[in-house]
């Protein structure tokens, strides 16, 4: 959050369900579209430059060169880039709103990976990229309105971390592995 916050970017954590909330106050993607406007763009590049500073050192094979601590190394599980909208109807290319969210979460995972490649590469204890999407359409408000509302504070995206659960790490690994996960 700081390193975003020092770019302009207000990002809100919540630590007990591990989410980077991107408010519409970081991105801002206007009611029933799925892309950010253009002078939002570089929020969505400046978000994927921390994250390619950051997140390596939490993934299985850390590189050398950032000097990330070995207590860190393999702690993240997934990143769910999860996508959110209004509960205003939609009309037009998007058949509703979980089309229209996952579609907003899936352009935002684009445009992380297309500033910053090297965030596809990031892999999990089992070899299995970190990041995937999904979306909630109007399932998950923050702010509930019972009135179609065009509320900007629900047209966001988070980011989920799932973290490693504490075991024995090695030895799950090898089971997983014999059992064919790779």
């Amino acid at each position: 959050r700081r390193a975003l916050d020092a770019q302009g970017i207000r990002v809100e954590v919540d630590e007990e369900h591990g989410v980077l909330r991107l408010t519409e106050n970081a991105v801002l993607f206007p009611t029933g579209e799925a892309e950010l406007p253009l002078e939002e763009r570089w929020k969505l590049d400046t978000i994927g430059e921390v994250l390619a500073l950051v997140l390596p050192c939490y993934t299985a094979t850390p590189p050398p060169d950032l000097g990330c601590q070995t207590s860190t190394q393999g702690k993240l599980e997934a990143v769910f880039v999860e996508g959110h909208t209004d509960n205003v109807p939609i009309r037009g290319r998007f058949e509703d709103n979980w089309d229209l969210s996952a579609q907003r979460a899936l352009y935002t995972y684009r445009g992380l990976i297309s500033s910053q490649p090297s965030l596809a590469e990031l892999a999990n204890l089992i070899d299995q990229p970190i990041f995937s999407v999904s979306g909630y359409g109007d399932n998950r408000p923050i702010n509930a309105h019972v009135a179609p509302t065009a509320d900007p504070v629900n047209r966001r995206i988070d980011l989920r971390f799932i973290m490693t659960p504490p075991r024995a790490d090695a030895e799950v690994i090898q089971v997983l592995r014999e059992g064919g996960v790779r």
